[in-house]
């Protein structure tokens, strides 16, 4: 029943899926309109303008070759011929067309309209994948219909030939008749001629309507036969395509995972490799793979299965792009020679991290790794540095699976030649520890080291040490804070809401108020940024550049000074008539310490002194230090230079004014902004405080050069050297950025992903700085596949190499945090003891409150050891036991600046405690009167 059913849709009939339909049954159901395709409607209406037949008549007999009830209406043929109108009309147009040629529009028609059922909306070719699916069965049940509809086919034209010879048969015999009828005629004329010829004529007459029947019926059975033929050739086209079409889909999978060894599926390399640089590109472990998927569906593929990466498989991938970024670090760095090292640690949210940096003479760095300590101390940064080193021997050990003739990390260190730090004791430490270290690796792997004469032993065991340019701004802004804590304190300003540090001039603390109160996030409770922006606007500034002090360190003191000192009247009209909205008691407590301070002479000189210094002297050094032209040999030359014209500025009160004005500048081949800023601070008045505060900034700042820079000045180490050193020390670059760079990343990364782990993050970090990827890209596909398989099987290692060094972290951890509890118990026992002795000897000497009393206790002391005595544990009892607050040097009993302090001295601080109790306690007297 099926097969008579998919063999009658094959023909060109339209048929539901519960109708009963067959060739050789009469109990069909009701006939639909739809029963005709286009195909078949067009070669009917083919036969009717051939023949002059109706198109009822060919409808009729349509319906009697396939026993099928007649059950036609007018409407059902009006609908017929309305879309034989829209089949002609559309073929015209595509005649019409001139793109193409004429066997492709004739396919166009045939398959976009030949064989659509009349009236029915052409569905686009491009099907969605899953609706597409391939069904076999389906199309063995198309194959089967089709060869049963040749096989009628064969039987329609045994049945025709049979019907010619039929005819043929009659002919003769009619031949036969006419002779016979000839012959009787010419034989009875006279009886019975006229009846017997009415009669023959009347047979004869019978006979050829029956030929002309037969000839009609044999006419529409060669129509319907080269109909089928058609159709059945269109339909083996059309099956084709879709066949073609299905094995096409089919091909467009890809598969995205491999079978293990013990027949699991997995991940192949290729994946590994797309998830490991989508993690270069920021994505999140979630998002890797719905990108992936999307990506397939834009290309028109799709992953065999549905298989997909996951959050835990990212995240291991992630977690081996640090040991394929450890193989890297350890063939580059082993290879390249005249490495420099750039050391630096730091805290993030309460834990110590520690980044070891190289680069080589192409000034290309490397992270050697990014690990958590337990403190900053320099031993504590060496052993982990050995932990890194270590970490990477491990990993090349187990790729290459064979002992190594020479140790990686001995020579890693090896070719470490310089050092790059900041000047932090911690550093200068590390940098000699780690000195030691190297020369101990020296004599351990290099053959008969001993016997080297002294001058090779040298040349291999020399390291030079460089420190950060960068760092320089932060230290000429310390000794700037310095100058400023020598100038009178500025009256009336509101420490409260200033935020008072210790050290801190006030002129600086002023100048961190106006950064908090207008600096994008300065403060975002009682700063006023984005209305102070909307009010310069109006007045045609269009940029705020005052930026806030969390998150820019180098040269940011200096930058915010020129910027407060260009806005300082807007700031004024700004808090006077629009914030305040004339009434300055409804500004906050910043907002009002911001007002007084911008009133203060003082302060706006020292503002404008530090506007001069950012425009002529630290910015341009800024730029010449971050200029990748820059050799470490040529701040040889910046540096005389710098230190001379502060020399120069210092002593020449002309040269003073030149830099007021801007005519005399330090390094004139670097262009300095010529904008709002520069015009304000070279144009303003007031000029001799200015230039009194610049000559004591300048001479203060060319002293501390001269200690910072002292490598790099006449007679330096690095002085006078020669073109073929220049080429040896091209690694080192003229600043330690790189380390406040991974810092930064690692910042971010706490903030955004707080819950990653700490070897997550050093992965990230190491893969997207060393750039592993080019890396990889240069390898060929054998070893690519070769590193991401090892790195499948060293995951856990890995993993249990992080987790027994997190466990040792917290012991180490833990045991600091109880030797600080048992030294503050011992120090708190300590401070008891003394005190006790302190107050016994109170009750032998008596405690000294008054200056006749002092006069009077010294005078019965007669050597003078007892007096110093004496008067030592007065000033002692009053600093430990009474814990009386005054300045440091009143206690100082022993030395104070390097100097002994003396019997006189020891009597005039004792005498200033006593009045400062005094008047203290005669202020609180009047207090509590009033």
């Amino acid at each position: 029943m099926k097969e008579k059913y998919g063999m009658l849709k094959n023909i060109g009939f339209n048929t539901e899926k519960h109708e009963a339909l067959t060739l050789n049954e009469i109990n069909f159901s009701q006939i639909e309109i739809n029963l005709f395709t286009n195909g078949v409607l067009f070669e009917l209406d083919q036969l009717r303008r051939q023949h002059g037949a109706s198109l009822r008549y060919l409808l009729k007999w349509s319906f009697q070759l396939l026993s099928i009830k007649d059950d036609l209406c007018d409407n059902n043929i009006r609908k017929l011929n309305f879309g034989l109108r829209k089949l002609y009309k559309v073929k015209l147009n595509l005649s019409k067309t001139r793109n193409g040629t004429y066997h492709n529009r004739k396919n166009e028609f045939l398959n976009k309209v030949y064989c659509n059922y009349p009236n029915e909306i052409i569905v686009d070719s491009n099907e969605s994948t899953e609706n597409s699916t391939v069904n076999k069965e389906t199309l063995t049940k198309l194959e089967n219909a089709f060869n049963k509809v040749t096989i009628q086919s064969k039987v329609t034209k045994t049945e025709n030939t049979k019907l010619k010879i039929e005819n043929i048969n009659r002919e003769k015999i009619i031949q036969n008749l006419e002779k016979k009828l000839k012959m009787s005629t010419n034989a009875k004329k006279n009886n019975h001629g006229s009846t017997m010829k009415r009669d023959a004529k009347k047979n004869i007459h019978v006979l050829k309507t029956n030929i002309k029947s037969l000839e009609k019926r044999l006419l529409l059975e060669k129509m319907h036969i080269k109909t089928v033929k058609t159709i059945c050739r269109m339909e083996k086209k059309r099956l084709n395509g879709k066949i073609k079409y299905w094995e096409d889909l089919n091909d467009r999978t890809i598969d995205l995972t491999t079978e293990s060894k013990n027949g699991q599926y997995t991940f192949n390399s290729q994946t590994d490799q797309c998830v490991m640089d989508l993690l270069d590109c920021g994505l999140s472990f979630e998002k890797v793979g719905p990108a992936i998927k999307n990506v397939l569906c834009m290309c028109g593929l799709r992953s065999k299965d549905d298989r997909y990466p996951k959050k835990d498989y990212v995240s291991n991938c992630n977690m081996r792009r640090l040991a394929i970024s450890q193989v890297q670090t350890a063939e580059i760095c082993t290879a390249a020679a005249n490495q420099t090292l750039y050391t630096d640690e730091t805290r993030k949210f309460g834990e110590t991290f520690s980044s070891f940096i190289t680069t080589d003479e192409n000034k290309t760095p490397f992270l050697l790794g990014l690990k958590q300590m337990s403190n900053k101390a320099a031993q504590t940064q060496l052993d982990t540095l050995k932990s890194i080193l270590n970490d990477i021997e491990t990993r090349i050990k187990c790729l290459v699976d064979q002992n190594l003739q020479t140790s990686t990390s001995f020579n890693i260190l090896k070719n470490i030649k310089y050092t790059m730090s900041d000047r932090a004791a911690t550093e200068i430490v590390f940098n000699q520890l780690l000195k030691d270290y190297r020369e101990k690796l020296l004599k351990e792997h290099v053959e008969k080291y001993d016997d080297l004469p002294d001058v090779e032993k040298d040349i291999l065991s020399r390291m030079y040490n460089f420190f950060c340019g960068l760092h320089l701004t932060v230290n000429i802004a310390d000794v700037i804070n310095k100058v400023f804590m020598q100038t009178k304190n500025i009256e009336d300003f509101d420490s409260d809401f200033s935020h008072e540090k210790a050290g801190e001039a006030d002129i600086l603390r002023a100048l961190r108020c106006v950064c908090k109160a207008f600096a994008v996030g300065g403060d975002e409770k009682c700063g006023t940024s984005l209305e102070f922006k909307t009010y310069l606007n109006r007045n045609d500034i269009k940029t705020v550049d005052i930026k806030p002090f969390h998150g820019n360190r180098f040269n940011i003191v200096f930058h915010n000074g020129g910027t407060a000192f260009h806005l300082r009247d807007y700031i004024h009209k700004f808090l006077t008539e629009v914030k305040s909205e004339g009434h300055v008691s409804k500004l906050n407590g910043l907002l009002r310490a911001v007002l007084k301070s911008i009133k203060v002479p003082e302060i706006i000189t020292g503002f404008r002194a530090l506007g001069i210094f950012n425009k002529f002297i630290t910015t341009p050094l800024l730029k010449v230090l971050e200029n990748k032209s820059t050799h470490i040999f040529d701040m040889n030359q910046r540096y005389q230079t710098l230190v001379t014209y502060l020399e120069n500025v210092s002593v020449d009160l002309e040269r003073t004014q030149e830099l007021l004005t801007g005519e005399y500048v330090p390094f004139p081949d670097i262009a300095i902004k010529k904008d709002d800023v520069w015009a304000s601070l070279v144009h303003s008045e007031n000029d001799a405080p200015c230039a009194a505060l610049l000559v004591e900034m300048c001479s203060s700042v060319c002293k501390a050069l001269k200690d910072k820079v002292a490598d790099h000045l006449e007679d330096g180490q690095f002085s006078g050297n020669h073109e073929t050193d220049r080429e040896q020390f091209s690694s080192v670059l003229p600043h330690n950025k790189l380390p406040e760079r991974v810092f930064g990343q690692l910042d971010w990364l706490l903030r955004h992903r707080p819950n990653a782990s700490k070897i997550a993050n050093e992965a990230h970090i190491m893969y997207n700085m060393n750039r592993t990827a080019n890396w990889l890209q240069q390898k060929d596909d054998e070893k690519v596949e070769e590193l991401i398989s090892w790195s499948k099987k060293n995951l856990k290692s890995m993993k249990e190499t992080e987790k027994l060094r997190i466990q040792e972290l917290d012991s180490k951890l833990r045991q600091i945090s109880i030797d600080k509890e048992n030294r503050t118990k011992a120090l708190a026992a300590k401070s008891k003891e003394r005190k006790e002795s302190l107050t016994q000897e109170i009750v032998k000497l008596g405690f000294w409150d008054k200056k006749g009393v002092v006069n009077a206790k010294l005078k019965k002391l007669k050597t003078q050891t007892a007096k110093r005595n004496a008067l030592k544990t007065q000033i002692n009892f009053r600093n430990y036991v009474l814990e009386q607050k005054a300045d440091i040097k009143y206690f100082r009993v022993t030395k104070y600046q390097r100097q002994t302090v003396t019997i006189n001295q020891l009597k005039t601080n004792l005498l200033t405690l006593i009045s400062m109790t005094t008047n203290n306690c005669e202020s609180r007297e009047n207090r509590s009167e009033e």
